[in-house]
């Protein structure tokens, strides 16, 4: 796993180094801040949308929810470090170290519910920055992700869609 996240940090700095590139704003040093923080969502989010696959594809339990039962449950936002493996030994943590936090911002959150499962991400303060940042991470992220009043949701499973 430790391979894996390394070319994927690899081939996050080359994405954005292309998108700095390409997009011209190699002077704007706001809209660098943003798009670099923006691209390090993104990583964070892929890692940990990543980590829970793995959790529900290796440890095919049942969390005793009628919401999709592989995955750790959560029909409320349940802070993403407090989440368990249904079906793993001794309650597996998802975590082999607990994921940290990024500044100015809340902690992570999960939900496994009726309208499916999803990360959110949501700014301490709604701020011109923070609105700049979320937005670059929901551009990186594509179609999975959305941003509504400084939160970002990002589906991992998405009902009706």
């Amino acid at each position: 796993m430790g391979k894996a996240f390394i070319a994927l940090l690899v081939a996050l700095s080359v994405y954005s180094g292309l998108v700095f590139k390409l997009s011209g704003i190699g002077g704007n040093t706001k809209a660098v801040t943003a798009m670099t923080e923006g691209a390090e969502i993104k990583g964070r989010a892929l890692l940990l949308t990543n980590q829970i696959q793995h959790c529900a594809s290796l440890y095919q339990g049942d969390n005793a929810t009628s919401y999709h039962p592989m995955y750790p449950a959560a029909v409320d936002k349940t802070a993403l470090t407090d989440l368990t493996c249904p079906g793993a030994p001794d309650t597996f943590q998802l975590w082999g170290h607990r994921p940290t936090g990024l500044s100015g911002f809340k902690p992570w959150s999960y939900e496994n519910d009726e309208l499916g499962i999803r990360l959110y991400l949501e700014a301490e303060k709604d701020t011109t920055r923070t609105q700049r940042i979320l937005r670059d991470a929901q551009l990186f992220l594509g179609e999975q992700a959305q941003v509504n009043d400084a939160i970002l949701t990002v589906w991992l499973l998405k009902e009706n869609s």
